[in-house]
């Protein structure tokens, strides 16, 4: 899954409106089963997911008999997700469904918590399929060999080690070429569908310019319902001054055409702090959305290459190659991995694209 950025809100977890239930007791199973089939789950999948709570409050219920899902902190759920690490067959299925479960009653700690732990959980896997693809089992093998991928319940800190390594692997054993054709491929996967409201709009646009001015503003209105609501945009509150931000950066939720070219930049992953932090090593950190590198900024002696950077220049690609029905080059402009305080990627666009401007 997916989750590790704004185009998370594309994803399986947060596609659509949310149930906005309070917290209730016990389980809500009903409108837990009702949610997941908004979500086009198997029969299966749906099945396992409400075991997986019911395993949850179990879990919880061990320490403390009146204990609920619903009013589970952020401590319990990281203390779960160990035991799906020690016990269940995929860890990170089952916590998905426990961040759904949280999603549907309202309980953004344990949200928060879920989603920051589980978020990428799916790259090194991606990574290994595509690189497999690319240069062959055994050269992929050898880029792999003695790294274990860290459990979802692994640190940052841990994480960051490892992409660290593999990174250093992959650029020092296979070509330049065909690590930015790995790391762009979409490690982090949206499928193309879910883009296919964003296809619309295009095609019924009178041209580029028109659509990406169109983006922007429509992404600032759901950040200003998701700050009326008091809803978290992924793991951050919207405040106003994060409003203010996004609705003054028009590379943000949209983009900025210069020629061929349209240039894009993410909302900050924890904005309000961002804009109000005075010490750039930490508003660097606090810019970073993703899981296997952000602890890197504050912990040198992890730092992750930018080259890594490539990964979020694909996730880029993955929405414009499903607007445009195209494929299309996305490059790393500026990153927080590199120094800078904004992360920033230039997408380019089809001659034909541009000429109907």
């Amino acid at each position: 899954m997916l989750l590790c950025e704004p185009g998370a809100l594309r994803g399986p977890l947060l596609d659509g409106e949310s149930r906005l239930r309070e917290r209730g007791d016990p389980m809500d199973e009903a409108g837990f089963r009702e949610l997941l089939g908004t979500r086009h789950l198997e029969p299966g999948a749906i099945e396992r997911s409400v075991a997986a709570v019911r395993r949850f409050e179990e879990f919880l219920q061990r320490c403390r008999p009146d204990a609920t899902a619903a009013r589970a902190t952020a401590g319990d759920a990281e203390r779960f997700l160990e035991e799906l690490d020690r016990t269940a067959s995929v860890p990170a299925a089952d916590a998905l469904a426990i961040g759904r479960y949280a999603l549907l009653t309202r309980n953004d700690e344990v949200l928060v918590a879920v989603l920051e732990r589980i978020d990428g959980a799916d790259v090194p896997a991606s990574l290994s399929r595509k690189l497999a693809d690319l240069v062959g089992e055994k050269r992929r093998d050898e880029v792999f060999a003695g790294l274990e991928i860290p459990p979802i319940s692994a640190p940052g800190e841990q994480k960051s080690a490892f992409m660290r390594q593999l990174v250093e692997r992959l650029v020092g054993r296979i070509d330049a070429e065909t690590v930015s054709t790995a790391l762009t491929s979409g490690l982090h996967f949206v499928p193309k569908e879910a883009f296919a409201e964003e296809r619309k709009r295009y095609l019924a646009a009178p041209n580029i310019d028109a659509f990406i001015e169109d983006e922007h503003r429509r992404y600032v209105e759901h950040l200003a319902r998701l700050k009326d609501e008091g809803t978290l945009y992924y793991t951050q509150p919207i405040t106003d001054d994060v409003l203010a931000y996004v609705r003054d950066t028009l590379t943000c939720g949209g983009g900025v055409r210069r020629g061929d070219e349209i240039h894009v930049t993410k909302i900050p992953y924890q904005a309000d702090l961002y804009l109000h932090e005075t010490d750039e090593v930490r508003r660097r950190h606090l810019y970073c959305h993703c899981p296997w590198a952000r602890e890197s900024v504050l912990h040198p002696e992890v730092a992750v290459s930018p080259r890594f950077c490539e990964c979020s220049a694909g996730f880029e690609k993955q929405y414009w190659d499903a607007v445009l029905d195209e494929p299309v080059q996305v490059d790393v402009v500026s990153s927080v991995l590199q120094g800078d305080l904004v992360c920033e990627f230039a997408v380019h666009l089809p001659d034909h694209v541009v000429r109907a401007r």
